[in-house]
């Protein structure tokens, strides 16, 4: 017996540190044995004077091949070999505690072939496949030859019993297994009792682990997404991504005339002639000229009187936009200035004073402002050049509190513009 153990420890210390898993279905498993072939009759009874007593085991090991067939089963087919009882027929005194020589005859010694299949609990459905004791139970056939003996050398036998495993980690795992084996030859049923290890075979695959996808970037300006203030449209990393169209320092989302490189105190809009007026607000762009002339060069002084006289000398009827004969004249100056700026347009804007209503007042404004726009025309002046617009109460240019502040506030304006 002691160079059964001998050898068990000798293949326990060379089989290598491997433990069985899902990924390699192969494994092998070594364990010492100890049977018991005292606590039961002939008859398969329980002996109660000497169930399980320490003086009746026999021991030996087991070498097995493993299968992972499923997360359920696993297949095992084992070589058993250790020793089976040999006892005075009075005593039942083991060998392994009177000598040989006085016993009627010596041990014998079982070899085994055991085939089993296991049931396991740690399954994923049960238990999980990493719980940190995996039982199982199991079944099988077992063919026995027994030495010392020349009549019925052959036994056949069934396991039946369960066991756990304790994964240490990956690679190797403790295991403890119980046995009833019933003897259908020679009436040797017995109890068993395994520990020992299961290692892996082979070389554990690593599963691939896919490299994370690209950070998004919808517009393909090379910008994440999450780092990207404008992710639908490609744009520059100085502006977070956003574009500049017209490339002039400003980012659209913040340029009022994306399409036109312009300046950052006109918020991204052009102002061509310099005048300090954005384009889109300078009646003459290409020229020069001042905010009060919306932006084109101003008109000679006399010219200019005129533009300022007529918006005192226009008037009309009471209620109506029936021109004065009075305000004809300065019509007519103003028609000749039109003649001697033929590149200049004028927008002629009519007002009212709040009293009347303010429906009626805007129409009232719209009106006389057509009467104006109607006699210049009667004049000899394009309607290519005129424009024409009322604006009613809504810009006094004093209080209406007063009777000569409401006069004021009558009025048609005229502008002059490139």
């Amino acid at each position: 017996m002691k160079k059964i153990a001998v050898l068990f420890f000798a293949l326990l210390a060379n089989a290598g540190l491997f433990a069985q898993s899902a990924e390699q279905r192969h494994a092998i498993s070594a364990k010492v044995l100890a049977h018991d072939y005292v606590s039961l009759d002939e008859s398969h009874k329980m002996r109660t004077d000497r169930f399980l007593a320490p003086q009746d085991w026999t021991f030996g090991g087991e070498l097995a091949y493993r299968y992972y067939l499923n997360p359920s089963f696993n297949l095992s087919a084992g070589l058993r070999l250790g020793a089976i009882d040999a006892y005075h027929e009075d005593s039942r005194i083991l060998c392994v505690t009177t000598p040989c020589e006085e016993r009627s005859h010596p041990n014998e010694l079982g070899i085994g072939l055991d085939l089993q299949g296991h049931y396991k609990f740690a399954n994923g459905y049960i238990l999980s496949e990493k719980a940190a004791v995996q039982p199982y139970i199991l079944a099988g056939l077992a063919p026995v030859y027994m030495t010392e003996r020349e009549d019925n050398p052959l036994d056949l036998q069934i396991p039946l019993g369960l066991g756990a495993k304790v994964p240490l980690n990956d690679k190797i795992s403790l295991e403890l297994q119980a046995e009833y084996r019933a003897s259908l030859i020679t009436q040797k049923s017995n109890f068993a009792l395994g520990l020992g290890a299961v290692f892996q075979l082979g070389k554990k695959e690593e599963k691939a682990i896919p490299p994370p996808p690209p950070p998004k970037d919808s517009d393909g300006d090379g910008i994440t997404d999450e780092q990207d203030d404008c992710p639908q449209t490609a744009g520059l990393a100085e502006f977070n991504g956003c574009p500049d169209t017209d490339g002039d320092g400003i980012p659209d989302k913040e340029d009022d005339c994306p399409e036109q490189a312009g300046l950052a105190e006109f918020k991204g809009c052009p102002d061509s002639d310099g005048d300090g007026i954005p384009d889109k607000e300078d009646n003459c762009p290409e020229e020069a000229g001042p905010k009060e002339n919306q932006g084109c060069p101003e008109i000679k002084k006399a010219d200019q009187d005129i533009l300022d006289r007529a918006m005192k000398e226009v008037h009309f009827e009471t209620g109506n936009a029936v021109l004065l004969p009075s305000s004809k004249e300065i019509l007519k100056e103003m028609a000749d200035l039109l003649k001697r700026y033929p590149e200049h347009q004028l927008k002629i804007q009519g007002h009212t004073d709040n009293l009347g209503g303010t429906s009626n007042n805007l129409l009232l404004s719209r009106e006389r402002a057509k009467a104006c726009y109607d006699f210049l025309i009667q004049e000899g002046i394009s309607a290519s050049r005129l424009s024409h617009k009322g604006f009613g109460e809504t810009q006094p240019l004093v209080s209406n509190d007063t009777k000569e502040g409401r006069a004021q506030n009558r009025r048609v304006e005229f502008i002059l513009f490139k």
